[in-house]
């Protein structure tokens, strides 16, 4: 009976133990402005026996993104972590918070938003609020740090409040600008349509740390949202049409030539078979087939033709001299179902044999 009551104190003290256990960010606080290019130091307190090494990272304002691991084992026991001076350089300006994790992820805490400033600029830890009614700034709304897929068309959403000049949006990879995706919009516009991954120069393939930012022209006031990933296109379109067929009496051939477009898929597709099949209208006997291989088909962020020559003998097929509008061509992109995707269009295409 000693045993048993000994065992139930020692699990109540155990339990006891384990509800103790707790960790507070301290810094940085609420609006405080973390200099790019200066060192800081994160501060934190911490309970119970969280002896192990700390893990930091940053996260955006929301903190459910993470944006960059900050420290892997962290002198829990201490309480601060010296940031070094150029630790938050590629990180684009913006708010954010820093969480602190123990090293088996069971506790953590946020630390207060806090704004990260331009490199050179010391950090200021009271700022003067502007007047409620002079301030400006810009919100996204939207992307919110979801998957977007290549391709796809989104509506990038921001609240602008007191701007005066037109905005820009870009988009930025990596703390690096990447492109523009469109400029010299109204102070008051809201909303815009956007073709994921598309810049006025270039066309971004399926990464991750991607931002959305939306800056008002000549004041520096701008809005950046949070951290998505571009994935591959759920879209994609290997379309085609035959750009001829045409028999000859002297060789007894059809000469096919077959356009295929290719949209909405990331970077290269390799070896891509086409299915060309010389068939009789009468009741549909296939007489010859060929397949022809495209080795590399390659999506820039427009819509590419891609050109697939095939000579079929018509020898044996049709009875008399002339097979017009007695034979038809027909042509499949992916017949196999290689890269098979079930909104694919305009895969399959006919034409009647002149």
């Amino acid at each position: 009976m000693k045993k048993v009551l000994l065992g139930i104190l020692v699990l109540t003290m155990l339990l006891a133990m384990g509800y103790s256990q707790s960790i507070t960010v301290t810094a940085p606080r609420a609006d405080e402005v973390v200099s790019k290019g200066a060192e800081y130091v994160i501060r934190w307190t911490s309970e119970g026996p969280l002896t192990e090494g700390a893990k930091i990272r940053l996260f955006n304002s929301a903190g459910s993104s993470k944006i960059m691991d900050i420290a892997n084992r962290a002198d829990m026991a201490s309480g601060r972590f010296r940031c070094a001076d150029d630790l938050f350089n590629s990180v684009p300006d913006g708010r954010y918070v820093v969480r602190v994790l123990s090293a088996d992820d069971l506790y953590h805490d946020d630390s207060e938003i806090f704004t990260l400033g331009n490199p050179g600029v010391d950090p200021d830890p009271d700022p003067e609020p502007e007047p409620e009614r002079d301030s400006k700034s810009i919100r996204i709304d939207y992307p919110t740090g979801r998957d977007l897929a290549q391709g796809g068309t989104i509506k990038i959403l921001w609240k602008p409040k007191n701007l005066t000049n037109n905005v820009t949006i870009t988009l930025w990879k990596n703390g690096m600008l990447f492109g523009i995706i469109e400029s010299g919009l109204a102070p008051g516009r809201i909303s815009t349509i956007w073709e994921v991954g598309r810049t006025t120069i270039k066309t971004a393939l399926p990464d991750t740390g991607f931002r959305i930012r939306i800056e008002e022209q000549g004041s520096g006031i701008f809005g950046v949202s949070n951290t998505f990933e571009i994935t591959p296109s759920r879209n994609i379109d290997l379309s085609c049409y035959i750009a001829s067929a045409r028999a000859s009496r002297i060789t007894r051939r059809v000469r096919v030539v077959v356009k295929v477009r290719c949209k909405n898929f990331p970077g290269v597709l390799n070896d891509v078979p086409v299915k060309i099949m010389l068939k009789k209208k009468s009741d549909g006997t296939i007489c010859r087939t060929t397949t022809e291989i495209i080795r590399e088909l390659t999506y820039r962020g427009h819509s590419y033709e891609y050109t697939v020559n095939a000579r079929l003998s018509y020898t044996g097929c049709v009875t008399g001299t002339s097979i017009r509008n007695k034979m038809e061509v027909v042509a499949v992109v992916d017949p196999d179902d290689i890269f098979r995707d079930s909104t694919r269009l305009n895969n399959t295409a006919k034409k009647d044999v002149r």
